[in-house]
Order: structure tokens, then C-alpha cells, then sequence
């Protein structure tokens, strides 16, 4: 290594220079990285909890199919589901997708309506989808956003002893 930064011509500052720039963006790359994964990691835990809260929130009507010997139920509260993800997130809404707005007053994420339903037709297992986009940036400029499809279910398991 210390071969690569001395030079007995003078050329030595030119190779300090580029391999500091060559690890400066690989840490960038990792970092933009980890964050990106931070923000698609935090999306899908929230996603869970708020179809768990939502199978929760029908738990009488489960129950009761449940006992009937099915876990079949009759219809699907969209609506509810949307105003909990809503609720949940606190992210405020432009058109048809919600956004997150960093401390800076730019834009961290924006996630299109959320879209619940059925895995298997009028069971207790669900499913909701949205696409996940996050800007991508270099030198205070946006180049392109990072559209991610986001698919998280959720399934009422009934314990036995």
C-alpha cells in the first residue's frame, strides 16, 4: 500500500487524490445503499403492522367463522385499511400517492395508494401491494427515482394447544 501513495516523480499526490475518491464512492454507494434498504425495510414493517391491525380490528367476525369451521369472511374493509395506513404513516397526500417529506423540506419516499386484498379468495389471508419511490441523488441534483413494487401479507393463524 505504501507503494501505491509514494512516488519518487512527484506523482504520488495525483494517486492519494484518485484512490481517496475511489473509497469516498464506494462508502457513498454503501451508504446510499444501506438507506435505501433502511426505508424499504421500515415501508414493509409498517405495512405488516397495519394488516395485522387490520385482521385484528375483524377478530369477532374471524372468530366466528373460525368456530363455524372456516376461515372464510364475507367482505374486504378497504376503506378502513386505508384510512389505518394513512393513520400509520402520517404521510401527506399529492394526487394518487402519499409522500415523505425529509427535515430539509425535500421529498424521502413516495408511495402510491396502497392496494389490499385477498391472497385466496374470501379467506383470512392478505395481501397488500404499493410501489415504493425513492429519489436518487447526486450533488443536490434528483437523477431518476428508484421504483420499488412492495408486496406484504399478512395470515390469521388460529393457535392450537
Amino acid at each position: 500500500m505504501r507503494r501505491l501513495l509514494i512516488s519518487n516523480v512527484g506523482m504520488s499526490h495525483i494517486k492519494t487524490a484518485v484512490l481517496i475518491l475511489v473509497a469516498a464512492m464506494v462508502f457513498s454507494a454503501v451508504f446510499l445503499y444501506s438507506s435505501i434498504m433502511t426505508i424499504i425495510q421500515a415501508s414493509r414493517d409498517q405495512t405488516k403492522r397495519v394488516l395485522d391491525d387490520f385482521v385484528m380490528h375483524n377478530s369477532i367476525i374471524i372468530y366466528d367463522a373460525l368456530k363455524n369451521g372456516d376461515d372464510l369472511s364475507e367482505e374486504l374493509d378497504e376503506l378502513f385499511y386505508k384510512s389505518e395506513f394513512f393513520a400509520a404513516y402520517s404521510l401527506d397526500i399529492s394526487g394518487d400517492s402519499l409522500y415523505s417529506v425529509s427535515d430539509q423540506g425535500g421529498v424521502e419516499y413516495v408511495i402510491s395508494h396502497p392496494q389490499v386484498d385477498y391472497e385466496v379468495q374470501n379467506t383470512l389471508q392478505l395481501r397488500a401491494s404499493y410501489d415504493l419511490a425513492i429519489p436518487i441523488r447526486f450533488a443536490g441534483s434528483r437523477l431518476f427515482d428508484l421504483k420499488i413494487p412492495v408486496l406484504v401479507k399478512s395470515h390469521y393463524v388460529l393457535k392450537y394447544d
